[in-house]
């Protein structure tokens, strides 16, 4: 029997902008996490994402600076790539929506969709500029939403304050993002994507899960309850991808339909049998933020089931809650954001990573606070974890000559094993936080030995060698969340960490000299 695949996913970001740290929180950091944990475990599994790199948030931010849009997205681009590398992200591949195999592969799933009948073409009313005569996207019809009343909400969009979805019928006020006139409605032909087909089968599959979070589950139950309509899935506009088929030269293919098309795109970019990772004999995993819920749960699910090679649904949909700023919702457009660049320079990547792991927004809204961070990092990071494994080693390095003698202890070896059963059980359940306080419960237990042991005492070396097995427990707990640091600890303990495995077995061996791998953050305030 073929071992199990498995495809790890993070929602891809528009390239309109840099990485700020609710992409981060929002699938970034616990996709990687999951996949470096999947890795240790031996299991075959790819992590992939890219840019977004059309759409027209990326075009109204590419022509409010005069720049071409191709040229800006490929700039975000970079920037992205750079951020995640600096961040320790590790994906297999992290492509873009303007490559030639992506351009390829969705024009066959397109033509594969039309051909069976499930894209059709039908006229509709679109945004349409008299002044600028040409229609014009969602995102460049800008007025008060309805609902609250606050300004600048963009078609397309949810308002930040309320999260109502805005809507050309009801958006107050609507003008024009560019001349800054009133667009009217005015019909055009565009193809569409047959969603209602698929109503009794997306809803069959929803309850089927029973691994999805209450937030995707609800979520997607409630959008399919109100009936699922046929979904436009071209736009009069100039850049994008063209549609495939002639006499349709002045559109392109939607951003929300061939960007999600760009989780297969990536898998075939880096695998000859890019097929078996949504195969039978696979499970695909994706994270993201909950905004991108019905994309994920409705929309690509309705494209794999139309597409003739018969895709597997997804088997995971990891959606988060928002991170908000010092309590307020993070905004762009109100300069409302901590970049992930500024964030990195400042905090540092394992603390930023292990404050973030430890807050992530799994069920519920996370408000980012640099205080709270500080206080995390200085007191669990440093103080618990880190002194444990400094004080352990530096006592080993100068007492015992770096030796760790092998000797048995039955009762701390079950607690460790039973430990690493109860982290493996919350990683495979997409429990990234709650494994974590395992970890620092772990790490608390650990402290308590040091001085249960009173190995200052005694100097007796089984209670050396059995201190010195928490320190390596703890390098191979740590590692998907903090890998840098997770490195030096088994480094300090001349372990080859490149083929570490996620499991515990008896250590013994000389250590190099240690060295203070936790610094507390010294930020002060008046």
């Amino acid at each position: 029997m073929k071992k199990e695949k498995k495809l790890i996913a993070v929602s891809l970001p528009y390239a309109n902008g840099e990485a700020h740290i609710g992409h981060i929180a929002g699938g970034y950091l616990p996709a990687d996490i999951y996949y470096r944990f999947t890795k240790l475990m031996g299991e075959d599994s790819i992590f992939v994402s890219g840019s977004d790199m059309h759409g027209s948030g990326v075009l109204l931010s590419a022509e409010k600076i005069n720049m071409d849009p191709l040229e800006y997205a490929l700039k975000n681009h970079e920037n992205f790539k750079k951020v995640f590398e600096e961040l320790d992200i590790k994906f297999d591949i992290y492509s873009n929506t303007h490559t030639d195999i992506h351009k390829q592969t969705v024009n066959e799933i397109f033509l594969d969709l039309y051909k069976s009948g499930y894209i059709t073409i039908r006229e509709e009313e679109q945004p349409f500029c008299e002044h600028d005569n040409k229609f014009i996207p969602d995102r460049f019809v800008e007025g008060i939403c309805p609902v609250c009343g606050e300004i600048n909400v963009k078609v397309g969009e949810s308002c930040d304050k309320c999260d109502t979805l805005i809507l050309f019928e009801t958006i107050k006020s609507p003008k024009c993002k560019l001349c800054r006139n009133i667009p009217i409605l005015k019909k055009t032909k565009n193809f569409f994507l047959e969603l209602e087909k698929f109503q009794e089968q997306l809803e069959q599959y929803i309850l089927s899960k029973k691994n999805f979070r209450k937030n995707v589950k609800d979520f997607s139950l409630e959008y399919i309850k109100e009936g699922l309509l046929p979904r436009s899935i071209t736009r009069d506009m100039s850049y994008g991808l063209s549609i495939p088929i002639e006499g349709f030269e002045n559109k392109i293919i939607y951003v929300w339909f061939e960007a999600l098309i760009g989780y297969i795109s990536a898998t075939r970019e880096i695998k000859k049998d890019w097929k078996e990772y949504w195969g039978n004999n696979s499970k695909s995993i994706f994270f993201m933020g909950k905004d991108n819920i019905v994309f994920h749960s409705i929309i690509l699910p309705a494209i794999l089931l139309a597409s003739s090679e018969k895709f597997n649904l997804p088997y995971e949909i990891a959606a988060n809650e928002y991170l908000l700023l010092e309590g307020q919702k993070m905004s762009k457009s109100k300069n409302h954001l901590l970049l992930a660049k500024d964030a990195l320079e400042k905090y540092g990547k394992d603390n930023l990573r292990f404050y973030i792991a430890i807050s992530l927004p799994e069920n519920k809204d996370f408000n980012f606070k640099e205080k709270e961070l500080i206080t995390i990092v200085n007191t669990t990071l440093s103080s618990n974890i880190g002194n444990y494994v400094n004080r352990t080693l530096t006592f080993a390095y100068k007492n015992f000559n770096g030796l760790i003698e092998k000797f048995e202890s039955i009762e701390d070896t079950n607690y460790i094993n039973s430990t690493f059963e109860g982290i493996i059980t919350e990683f495979s359940n997409f429990k990234i936080k709650s494994a974590l306080s395992q970890i620092i419960a772990f790490s608390d237990h650990a402290n308590k030995r040091f001085d249960t042991l009173k190995i200052w005492e005694n100097k007796d070396k089984k209670n050396m060698y059995i201190l010195a097995q928490y320190v390596y427990a703890l390098g191979i707990l740590l590692s998907p969340i903090i890998p840098e640091s997770s490195f030096k600890i088994l480094d300090i303990l001349n372990i080859d960490a490149e083929n570490k495995t996620f499991k515990y077995s008896p250590y013994f061996g000389k250590i190099k000299k240690p060295y203070i791998i936790f610094p507390k953050i010294e930020i002060k305030y008046d």
